[in-house]
């Protein structure tokens, strides 16, 4: 809300950098049961942030390692009982965690590590976060939905503890168009230093010499050519869906939400297996770090993970659309035979054949 606009000056001339830390070494599709803690301490007006066990250390922070001095922390809200020693549980809530001081050194009780190196994008310092009972003010609540007032009583505009957190989990769009948006820039890199090789490498040709780039093909073609084709179609749906989010970014509508949730991982899948083609299709050249054409297969592998895993999305996805089709809400679109399925059913061998070879050969 509006309380948290104090960070945006700092934000915009980089003296406050944050990090989003959600996942835990144990809890990463089931995050609903992390086990990070914010008790409400009635004395200081305080939250007292904590990772109690081994496993509820945040991990894969990006920025973390480093350069963030601010961190969104989920954490699970427990509120004092009145009257008693007891805490009652509210389920999952967001805070503002100052990590660093101002000369740059961790605050007490914060433990973070890098990640070490991985498979790709070793540019983000991934990190892994712990607290040791680290003291934060009443106002670094996100209150956009819950808040603790003055007099320690706490209120939400959603009654169920998990709707509390699938409502602030929302926010993890942004970042899933933001990975889609990364690897989409990856492909276009590497399929254009792919193409542009293939147009100046020559090979034997037809009269015994190296006259024939490798970008003619069939070979080539036939594994490349229709990856460019999908990159094209993925791109012109990625610009329609981050038009569509930018109407709404706060959106509950559930199909741009589903469009959101869906497109991270056709994009990511999308750059592994033309990174992969390319660094076949281009030999050695392609497995030539400074290429950078191999890279695109750990970008590829870093989207595919980010922000939830790929194949879990779409099973949401599938789920949510199997539901409103079953509830009348939706309905499927018509399906018409494509070429290849009608061609065995043709009568002209002739006909068939020439379009089974125009499906397929690209010039």
């Amino acid at each position: 809300s509006e309380r948290h606009n104090y960070v945006l000056s700092g934000i915009d001339d980089l003296s406050v950098v944050g990090c989003f830390a959600l996942t835990e070494l144990g809890f990463g599709n089931n995050a609903v049961e992390m086990q990070t803690t914010a008790h409400y301490d009635e004395a200081t007006k305080e939250f007292i942030i904590h990772s109690p066990t081994a496993i509820s250390q945040k991990y894969w922070i990006t920025n973390g390692a480093l350069h963030a001095n601010h961190s969104v922390v989920f954490a699970q809200l427990y509120m004092p009982v009145k009257g008693t020693k007891e805490y009652k549980k509210e389920g999952i809530h967001t805070f503002l965690v100052k990590l660093r001081n101002q000369d740059g050194s961790l605050r007490e009780g914060v433990f973070i590590e890098d990640m070490d190196e991985k498979l790709g994008a070793n540019g983000v310092d991934n990190a892994k976060i712990a607290f040791n009972k680290v003291r934060t003010s009443r106002e670094s609540i996100l209150n956009r939905y819950s808040d603790v007032d003055q007099n320690g009583v706490f209120t939400s505009t959603i009654p169920k503890m998990r709707d509390r957190f699938l409502r602030v989990a929302d926010r993890l769009l942004s970042g899933r168009l933001c990975i889609a948006g990364l690897c989409m820039s990856g492909t276009k890199t590497v399929t254009c230093t792919g193409l542009r090789y293939a147009k100046d490498r020559l090979v034997l040709g037809p009269e015994g010499k190296s006259t024939s780039p490798i970008l003619e093909f069939q070979l080539f073609q036939e594994a490349v050519y229709p990856l460019v084709a999908k990159t094209i179609c993925l791109h012109i749906a990625f610009n329609q869906i981050k038009e569509l989010y930018s109407k709404d970014i706060f959106t509950t509508n559930m199909e741009i939400v589903r469009y959101v949730c869906f497109i991270k991982p056709l994009i990511s899948w999308n750059l592994r297996e033309i990174s992969t083609t390319l660094v076949e299709r281009m030999g050695g050249q392609g497995y030539l770090a400074i290429n950078r054409v191999c890279e695109g297969i750990g970008l590829g592998h870093s989207g595919i993970t980010a922000e939830g895993d790929n194949s879990v999305l779409m099973q949401k996805v599938t789920k949510e659309l199997m539901a409103d089709i079953q509830s009348k809400k939706t309905s499927l679109p018509e399906l018409t035979q494509c070429r290849k399925r009608a061609i065995p059913q043709m009568e002209d061998v002739t006909k068939a054949l020439t379009m089974a070879t125009s499906s397929t050969r690209f010039t």
